[in-house]
């Protein structure tokens, strides 16, 4: 180790030591961290070669890798006055591209530079070699992969530089309690973890999923399947209800409409769904009451949504939750074309000073998203937008989801086209421009319209690091976890397009 001895701070005693001198040894970079340990009550407050030896050095994964290691190294001894005190904590993880179908590789991998270790569901198409990198500076279009399947935060995760402050404790004189006392006070740095956000496309619980989630004692494992234990593992799991929530019988003129019962809010709940946006094309299928009907169910089940409301400033109010310290901030949006049967949401659906509806995406849509983001925070759209059954985004699709990146959002959910479409990223932000169907029974004769998946994204640190995919396939009622890999591999394939 090479030390710097940061005489600048400390009276230099060139005597004898007193009871609060240390002989201090700072690795290079540590400085700043030393700063705010030294302004600690019962800091040491000078510097001598005869004081028992202070020592602030940085403890690497990489200096217990062995590059033929089978298993990563072993953890770090339990902090203390023998062994010395975690300071800080520094998480490092592999690196890939954004769309790489892989969520985990060995830590012998990375140790032998070995390509491969996929863990995604079904075989990985075409993976690349990950670089290790600082978490905090990946961020799409990369994404980090976990490593052995465990994540920062959890028991194990062998990326980690720890920041040790080793007091040489035996040679601290009987007056030198106060340093004692400082040294065992060093705070430990806060536990941190991966948070998880699972993402899923339109919800229509309508043509018989309805009468199984509200009589059937199995309905969950019968209507969600495998996928249940994914929704459920999210710290916040986000979908789209596609249609009104109400007992309205008055149609809108259009080719479907579609209602539920308030009462199918709660299996939806128990499935794992904290937030449904239905700034959608359905929302208004039972005219303005069926809207406001939709906002007070939705209200009194517990599940959040945003974008729509009585007027045009409360569709403008986001939808916030805070998740281990994390401030989450979702505002959804709507964006569709108009209708083959004429319905233009744009002109009857949005909303206004006075008028009840959804917030369209338009410069007020962009004006509400910049009041609404905060720097602090995390800012996520939901936009039901784009061509339906169209496999690639359009250009104007593509610029416009872009600017809600640019107006403040970190990530942006699309739905509507009932497919599948890509996930990019843009300026450090993520877009999913379609998530497809997931609860959509009669999709049978359509092509691609029962390919979905739960885009699963991992917050750390405030930032977005993680990005899985968990492909799944629509069968009528049922939504079950495709483990042929072909999903995944067509998903893959859309990020040639552009």
């Amino acid at each position: 180790m090479v030390y710097l001895v940061i005489l600048s701070l400390f009276l230099f005693s060139c005597g004898g030591a007193s009871p609060d001198a240390v002989d201090l040894r700072v690795e290079p970079g540590l400085e700043k961290l030393w700063q705010s340990l030294s302004a600690l009550p019962g800091a040491p407050s000078a510097v001598s070669v005869a004081g028992p030896r202070l020592e602030l050095f940085t403890r690497s994964w990489r200096d217990g890798r062995d590059a033929a290691a089978e298993t990563p190294p072993s953890p770090a001894p339990e902090a203390g006055p023998g062994t010395g005190r975690v300071a800080g904590r520094r998480y490092f993880a592999p690196a890939v591209p954004l769309l790489d179908p892989r969520r985990s590789v060995g830590f012998a991998e990375l140790a032998g530079g070995v390509q491969g270790g996929a863990a995604a569901v079904g075989p990985p198409v075409s993976p690349t070699a990950p670089v290790v990198k600082p978490l905090d500076e990946i961020r799409p279009p990369e994404k980090a992969l976990a490593v052995d399947g465990l994540y920062p935060g959890d028991g194990g995760y062998p990326l980690v530089d720890e920041v040790i402050v080793r007091l040489d404790t035996a040679a601290v004189p009987e007056k030198g309690a106060s340093i004692l006392e400082w040294f065992r006070g060093i705070p430990e740095p806060p536990a941190r973890r991966v948070v998880r956000i699972a993402a899923v496309g339109d919800i229509m619980p309508g043509r018989g999923v309805d009468r199984v989630l509200l009589g059937s004692p199995d309905a969950l494992e019968r209507i969600f399947g495998d996928t249940l234990p994914v929704l459920r593992g999210a710290d916040l799991a986000l979908g789209n209800i596609e249609g009104a929530i109400t007992l309205r019988t008055g149609r809108v003129p259009k080719s479907y409409n579609f209602r539920f019962r308030p009462e199918i809010l709660r299996p939806l709940r128990e499935a794992g769904f904290d937030y449904l946006a239905a700034t959608n094309n359905h929302v208004y299928d039972y005219g303005e009451g069926g809207l406001l009907d939709t906002i007070d169910a939705l209200r009194e089940s517990g599940i959040g949504t945003s974008g729509i409301g009585r007027n045009l400033e409360e569709a403008s109010r986001p939808w916030e939750t805070m998740v281990e310290g994390l401030r989450v901030r979702i505002l959804s949006v709507g964006a569709y074309p108009r209708e083959y049967s004429g319905f233009d949401g744009r002109l009857e659906a949005s909303a206004g000073p006075d008028r009840p509806g959804i917030l369209w995406a338009d410069d007020s849509g962009l004006r509400a998203m910049k009041r609404a983001f905060l720097p602090d925070a995390l800012n996520i759209v939901m936009v039901h937008g784009g061509q339906e059954w169209r496999n690639e985004p359009s250009r104007d699709q593509r610029e416009l989801y872009r600017s809600f990146i640019d107006a403040g959002a970190h990530i942006v959910l699309g739905s509507h086209p009932h497919v599948l479409q890509t996930v990019e990223g843009h300026s450090g932000g993520l877009v999913a421009y379609s998530l497809g169907n997931f609860i959509f029974p009669g999709m049978d004769e359509t092509l691609y319209g029962e390919e979905t998946m739960i885009l699963c994204l991992g917050i750390f640190d405030g930032g977005l690091r993680y990005a899985d995919f968990y492909p799944a396939r629509i069968d009528n009622q049922v939504v079950r976890l495709d483990r042929t890999g072909e999903i995944l591999r067509r998903f893959i394939g859309l990020g040639g397009g552009r």
